[in-house]
């Protein structure tokens, strides 16, 4: 799944500024996570939101999920996706099964003030003089598909590669930098953040009972 990308570019070159977001969504910080992306060499920490999962595929998915897992709280949020709360013993088995659980799920982190989930894809910038063929050959290596490329002048040549979402696209997405820095100039996960949030009662999804 490819969230749009002129947002995604965008966060690319200003993501020290980020999107405006709400400042309190009444979530929790777990300020023990190991989880990081490397920023050019620089390694940034992301917080996981305990419990918070961010599910980007469509409703029947969403509906279906409700059922299997008997959520508590649900959420839609404007900027697409629906946030799941799950039990601790469920967001567990999400984090070590990740897409056999929820296909196009997402853990919530916290980075600084920003609210961010991971939708699948990275975005790449290789060396100059690094040919498509090599570039596609190092995707081959991870059965990564090369999505498209995007120029923007005075900047390297962008690639967004498309990858598994969740905490895949983190893992490949540091990967690409801290395995092959004799290709790769930058790389960062395809982040989305949250703008608004409307919450849902679990009677207003409509589910499919098995009789």
């Amino acid at each position: 799944m490819v969230i749009n990308f002129i947002r995604s570019c965008s966060l690319y070159l200003t993501f020290r500024f980020g999107l405006l977001i709400l400042p309190s969504l009444g979530f929790s910080q777990n300020t023990n996570s190991n989880y990081h992306w490397n920023n050019n060499g620089i390694i940034v920490k992301l917080n996981l939101i305990p419990n918070q999962v961010i599910n980007f595929d469509d409703d029947n998915s969403t509906n279906a999920i409700v059922k299997s897992l008997k959520l508590q709280k649900l959420k839609k949020l404007t900027g697409g996706g629906h946030l799941l709360e799950l039990s601790q013993s469920s967001y567990s088995n999400f984090l070590t099964h990740g897409n056999k659980l929820i296909k196009m799920g997402s853990p919530l982190f916290k980075e600084g003030g920003m609210l961010k989930a991971l939708p699948g894809g990275i975005i790449v910038s290789f060396k100059e003089g690094i040919s498509e063929n090599e570039i596609k050959s190092l995707c081959d290596v991870y059965n990564l598909k090369l999505n498209k490329k995007y120029s923007i002048d005075g900047e390297p040549a962008v690639w967004f590669i498309d990858t598994a979402a969740g905490l895949e696209s983190l893992r490949l997405s540091n990967i690409m930098v801290e395995n092959h820095s004799n290709l790769v100039l930058k790389s960062r996960p395809n982040f989305w953040q949250p703008i608004n949030t409307k919450e849902l009662k679990l009677s207003d999804i409509k589910i499919n009972r098995v009789k």
